[in-house]
């Protein structure tokens, strides 16, 4: 039988069964560059004192880890700009959502059996891997060509976007057909995914290191597919060359996957299994157990990469702080304050900038949990788990109790290890760096009901809707966004205050209020509470 029978068939079959989730990454890039080159352009318009101190800024270690290499730092536009600054923001999401839907769509469906019956159709073996391969690709295109004509749209020379916005896609597809290599190693969908997410990770520490050597990338940039975009120098000096990288790494990959399946045993993984334990310990009677040791290692994978993120970023401020001070004119004027109360306001912003990232993660680590348990559903693994003396109740508040978990230790041990490596001119009353640490722990907490209410969507809709599970990552999406641009942009308060984060004071650097707090808990435990009474009442499962 022909290896690749049945592709066709089961690439519409994929579209069908994940067209909510298909269509939200095909448009939430492009809108929210759409609005993003709207607001920056509002709020920047190239007025040279502006251009000037955020060309400074983006010279500076901490401007690197964000905003790339740097190119046209020197005679800095909004156009150079979003070339340096949004790429990071398109290229990780896109890359980590490409990568995780190969991956569930190929050894996901394979462990969980669903490929071992449709195969048992006239299928053959190498059709989950094409089919996942061509959803990855057709997200990847329909991203270049709406961010091409967003680009163009609000004026931006069609050339460079065209390579920029080609070069946001060919780094997604790269990770997809990476995800797919990723896929043939391990006989589990987590392993697969941690395997994956910590070349991502990796990826990224070569792109940043590599950048932070010297200005415009050093040769240990270009092996990180993160910083090729970058390279295009689009807006700048645009060249098209390096997305022939793309091109050829990705060949290589998708041709490297498809050997890997092809002799490995169906089922198998190229690595070893760990032997288990003989016999089970206790505490895994209860049903808090199993969300724990499903999710453990994703959670740690993701609190290892907010540690290293916050320790990377701490020692930067002092950096941050200098060129403040040595652009103070600059900054006197731009902000209208001395250049000392500047310092500590872009510090303070760049701090809470931080700890939002840290809510947002802990969000995707708990909404992530919850479609975890959905996939249970549909894989019919809930309905053994129900056959036992546990209550829909309980079953669903274990998964929501880990969910909610994941941002309380993603906040306070991100903003914990920004704190302790934070210059002492930044401390403010604590005379430590110990006790900075953990008084920015303290004030992460006031993110946890903006991350809480992520996650209460996602609750709401497994227990009333959780055919469209995938709003959740919707409303994730439309959080961020008004997160980085709601307030550039001149949304509407109203607009600004459903995305839950607009209504979380910005600590540190404003007052504490608590009557805005209190309400998102209240409207977290609300919709956890109404999701656990839809879950108790409907049927199970739900197709």
């Amino acid at each position: 039988m022909n290896a690749l029978v049945g592709t066709g068939l089961l690439f519409a079959a994929t579209l069908r069964r994940d067209f909510i989730r298909i269509i939200t990454w095909a448009l939430t890039l492009p809108v929210i560059h759409l609005g993003a080159v709207i607001a920056l352009r509002g709020v920047f318009d190239d007025d040279p004192v502006s251009m000037a101190a955020r060309g400074a800024i983006i010279e500076t270690p901490t401007g690197i880890i964000f905003g790339g290499p740097g190119y046209g730092s020197d005679h800095y536009t909004v156009a150079a700009m979003i070339a340096n600054e949004l790429t990071f923001y398109y290229e990780i999401p896109l890359a980590i959502g490409l990568l995780l839907l190969v991956i569930r769509a190929t050894r996901g469906d394979e462990e969980s059996g669903r490929f071992e019956l449709v195969g048992a159709a006239g299928v053959g073996r190498l059709s989950a891997l094409a089919s996942s391969l061509l959803t990855a690709l057709l997200i990847a295109v329909s991203n270049g060509v709406l961010l091409t004509a967003a680009g163009a749209a609000t004026g931006l020379e069609l050339h460079s976007s065209l390579l920029w916005a080609w070069g946001i896609a060919g780094c997604g597809f790269l990770f997809a057909s990476l995800g797919a290599v990723c896929a043939q190693l391990s006989t589990s969908e987590r392993n697969a995914n941690l395997i994956a997410l910590v070349a991502v990770g990796t990826a990224f520490a070569l792109r940043t290191v590599g950048d932070i050597q010297r200005l415009h990338g050093s040769l240990l940039s270009w092996f990180s597919p993160l910083a090729w975009t970058h390279q295009l120098r689009a807006y700048v000096a645009p060249r098209a060359w390096p997305l022939l990288l793309y091109l050829v790494v990705s060949v290589a990959l998708t041709a490297l996957a498809f050997v890997l399946a092809a002799r490995r045993d169906f089922g198998a993984g190229l690595l070893p299994n760990r032997l288990g334990r003989a016999t089970a310990p206790r505490t895994l009677n209860s049903p808090l157990a199993l969300p724990v040791r499903l999710l453990r290692t994703t959670v740690l994978a993701w609190l290892v990469t907010v540690v290293a993120f916050g320790a990377a970023c701490g020692p930067l401020l002092g950096q941050l702080g200098a060129y403040v001070r040595d652009n103070a004119e600059v900054y006197e004027k731009l902000l209208g304050v001395s250049a000392d109360a500047a310092n500590q306001v872009l510090v303070d912003a760049f701090i809470a900038y931080l700890l939002l990232f840290f809510a947002v993660f802990g969000a995707v680590a708990g909404v992530m949990a919850l479609g975890r348990l959905r996939d249970f559903e549909t894989q019919g693994i809930m309905e053994l788990q129900l056959a036992h003396p546990v209550s829909r109740i309980r079953l669903l508040g274990a998964w929501c109790t880990v969910a909610l978990v994941s941002p309380v230790l993603l906040l306070t041990a991100g903003a914990f290890s920004t704190g302790i490596l934070t210059p002492a001119e930044y401390w403010g009353d604590s005379p430590t760096a110990l006790a900075f640490g953990i008084n920015l722990a303290k004030q992460s907490l006031v993110y946890l009901p903006a991350a809480a209410v992520m996650i209460g969507v996602a609750a709401l809709l497994i227990g009333w809707a959780p055919k469209f599970i995938n709003l959740a990552w919707a409303y994730l999406s439309y959080v961020v966004f008004c997160g980085m641009f709601g307030t550039l942009l001149g949304l509407p308060e109203w607009a600004i205050k459903i995305s839950a984060v607009g209504a979380t004071p910005a600590l540190p650097g404003h007052p504490m209020q608590w009557p805005p707090v209190l309400v998102l808990c209240a409207i977290a435990i609300a919709l956890v509470g109404a999701g656990l009474i839809g879950f108790r009442n409907r049927d199970i499962p739900q197709t």
